[in-house]
């Protein structure tokens, strides 16, 4: 066999061997894409259920929080405003961390929809009761936009 005949398996070779190696990468991207996914969605789940675990052991809270909901807002004491906002305002910065997820692709459209509609949910009546949000601009105005 001559040294060009060697030299030309042994690039083919490498040329294998690099291909191979792309597609175990792309394989690997797609994996690690998935498993992110799946953890930002599992961790926004898992806050969303700490809030309501939150509510639903603290009864006070938990009765301010439905006074809220049925528009009483303006009834309650400045004290129980306050832990109301502070519930309101962590609620919607789960949301919106769902929702910059979704923004850098890391969360899917469908995954996005569930966090979409308790976000809405919980804008309107924050709205309606005139509670100031502690959210970004962008995410303020996508939630004008999408849940009027």
């Amino acid at each position: 066999m001559k040294l060009s005949e060697t030299n030309n398996y042994l690039g083919l070779i490498v040329n294998v061997a690099v291909l191979a190696s792309i597609v175990f990468l792309v394989v690997e991207l797609r994996q690690n894409s998935n498993i992110a996914r799946t953890s930002e969605y599992r961790e926004n789940i898992q806050n969303i259920n700490d809030w309501r675990t939150t509510l639903a052991e603290n009864e006070e809270l938990n009765r301010i929080f439905l006074l809220y909901l049925d528009g009483k807002y303006l009834d309650l004491e400045e004290g129980q405003r306050e832990r109301v906002r502070y519930m309101v305002n962590n609620v919607l910065g789960i949301y919106e961390n769902a929702y910059v997820a979704r923004q850098n692709g890391i969360m899917d459209e469908e995954g996005w929809q569930r966090f979409h509609l308790g976000a809405c949910l919980h804008f309107d009546i924050a709205v309606v009761s005139g509670l100031p949000g502690f959210f970004t601009e962008d995410f303020r105005q996508y939630l004008d936009v999408t849940c009027n």
